[in-house]
This record gives C-alpha cells, sequence and structure tokens, in this order.
C-alpha cells in the first residue's frame, strides 16, 4: 500500500482546487470508500483529545494513559475514486437534527460511538448537552438540535444469555441466532441505526489469535507501532472476505435501505492505532508487569480515541 506524506499541506477538498487530482466529489453510488489509502498530514488537527472529551472511556485514553507518541493522530483515509467530505460539527448535528441515531454492537461499536459524540459535541454549549449512562443503554443529547446519539449493547445483536454477566466458557453461552425481537424493541422510533458484531462470534482461540496476530512470524503487530501497515492488500488474520461478500450480497436483497460501512481493510492497515498497552484489562490499568508482556497483555482489537474511529464517523458523516 502507498502511503502519501503530506506534511504540512493541506489536502484539498476539490479536485477544481487540485488540478492533478483526478477525483471526484463524493457519491455513495459510485464511491469505493474501503479502496485507497492512508496519508500522513501534520495539518490535520483532532476535533477533541482523551483530555477535552468527557466521554471517552478509560479503555480508550491512550493518551491519558501514558502514550507518548502522537503520528498515529495525523492519518487521513485518502480513498482511490473519490474526494471524502471533512467532518464537520455543526452540518453532522443539523444532519441529525430531530432524529435519533443509535449505536448498537460490542466494545468496538462503543469506540465509534463515543468518537462520534466526541466529534459533535465541542461546538454544543455546556447548558445544552446532556449524557446519561447506564450498563445498557447510553444516549448523549444535543438539546439545541432536539437530537440524541444513543449507544445500545448488543454484541451478538440477537438475544443472548452472555451479554451483561458474561459467561468465560463458551460452552455454557446460549445464543438465539433466530431471536431479535427482544432487543428490537429498544430501536424502535430510531431514526438512523449503525450495526457492528463479529469478535464475539468468534471462538477463544480465534479471538486470541486476532488479538495476538502481531506475534505470528508473518502477522502483524500493535505494540511500539508508529506507522500504518504499507503492504497493499494487507489483510487482517482476523478478516474474513468470503463472510464480507455474504453480508453485501444478504444485505443488497433487502427492501430496507440498508448500506454496508466496510472499513475492515482500511483499519487493518492502522497497527499503529490500537490500544496496545494503554487501555484497560478487567477494568484496571495495566501494571508495569503486564506492561512487560506485550504479547499478553497489549490490546490489539480496541482503538485509542482519538483516533482510527474518527474516519469510520468521516465515512458515516458521508452518508448521512
Amino acid at each position: 500500500m502507498e502511503l502519501e506524506l503530506l506534511g504540512n499541506r493541506e489536502l484539498k477538498s476539490s479536485p477544481l482546487d487540485n488540478p492533478t487530482d483526478d477525483r471526484f466529489e463524493f457519491d455513495p453510488e459510485e464511491c469505493s470508500l474501503n479502496t485507497g489509502k492512508w496519508v500522513f498530514n501534520t495539518s490535520i488537527k483532532p476535533f477533541y483529545t482523551d483530555r477535552t472529551c468527557p466521554y471517552v472511556d478509560r479503555q480508550y485514553s491512550c493518551s491519558k494513559n501514558g502514550r507518548n507518541d502522537s503520528d498515529y493522530l495525523h492519518w487521513e483515509w485518502k480513498p482511490d475514486d473519490c474526494i471524502l467530505p471533512r467532518f464537520d460539527p455543526k452540518v453532522a448535528l443539523r444532519k441529525i437534527q430531530g432524529k435519533r441515531i443509535m449505536f448498537v454492537g460490542d466494545s468496538i461499536q462503543r469506540n465509534m460511538w463515543e468518537s462520534f459524540v466526541c466529534l459533535v459535541q465541542s461546538v454544543i454549549p455546556e447548558s445544552q448537552k446532556s449524557m446519561k449512562s447506564g450498563p445498557v443503554h447510553s444516549a448523549f443529547t444535543a438539546k439545541e438540535y432536539n437530537a440524541t446519539i444513543e449507544f445500545y449493547w448488543a454484541p451478538f445483536l440477537v438475544e443472548s444469555n452472555t451479554d451483561i454477566h458474561i459467561k468465560a466458557d463458551p460452552k455454557q453461552r446460549i445464543i438465539k441466532v433466530d431471536s431479535i425481537a427482544e432487543r428490537a424493541k429498544q430501536w424502535l422510533g430510531v431514526d438512523i441505526l449503525v450495526f457492528n458484531t463479529y469478535v464475539w462470534w468468534m471462538s477463544g482461540l480465534k479471538a486470541k489469535a486476532l488479538n495476538e496476530d502481531w506475534g505470528n512470524m508473518n502477522g502483524i503487530k500493535c505494540f511500539n507501532e508508529t506507522r500504518p501497515v504499507t503492504k497493499k492488500e494487507h489483510w487482517g488474520a482476523g478478516s474474513k472476505i468470503d463472510m464480507m461478500k455474504a453480508v453485501t450480497d444478504v444485505i443488497g436483497r433487502m427492501k430496507v435501505p440498508v448500506t454496508v460501512l466496510n472499513i475492515t481493510q482500511l483499519s487493518d492497515y492502522r497497527i499503529d492505532g490500537h490500544a496496545s498497552l494503554y487501555g484497560e484489562l478487567g477494568g484496571k490499568l495495566l501494571t508495569d508487569k503486564q506492561k512487560a508482556d506485550p504479547l499478553h497483555f497489549a490490546d490489539c482489537i480496541h482503538w485509542c480515541l482519538p483516533g482510527v474511529p474518527d474516519s469510520w464517523n468521516r465515512m458515516l458523516f458521508a452518508y448521512l
């Protein structure tokens, strides 16, 4: 994969401003967002930090938890075909004005939800915003816009006996794959639904392989990494192309308007963006002893905030 270094040069927002850029303006019917490259651009500044946004969980607060490098904050995704609009908090809020948007899924989905909240909350006065947090359902309200940005914890999406009181032994888990009615009651009336699920469906061994992929001789790593993977068409160990195709095929036959936002491969490149040793384990920060053993304790699944999930939301913003 080619990496383009922009330094302090702005990435142009329109091909008309840059005659050498033959990409077209974003069109959801024509643009393939998942094909492109990561561009390093020091002119990019995050809309928030894990210190200025009070809604970032400690699990994703890499900077507060001791991560000292910052290059991972300055990579932006550049699709091959089109110009991806920059995230604009005020425009995003106007797009969801009078609506409910709900992110449903696991802790990676919570990663994305917190990112979206942090991206927009900075332009809202303190008196005009509120957060109601719970173990299953949380909701951020932008009062002036009569909009709520919600998260609902449902790691399998369907019903199971291990969502809240997690059963470590997969053999004790009961997953009702054909039953979603109880869960669906929670998002009746929601205007925009963003779903994710995957990691919880993997067996313990497969999940362990995904988290420790970097430990393999020919694998990737997320410990002490400061740049994306440069190998073009790289896929992480947990990425299943046939499964992605099946999802796309099924959704393509649905009558309800659903869009697949495939951020898998572009995220696989970003081994530098994971929480690694700067997250939590069992609700506690890693000890020095645990940090000295990254093979077993580096988190190569979740993402630092600010970071890669902000790019996911930039893509979501383009579709809103």
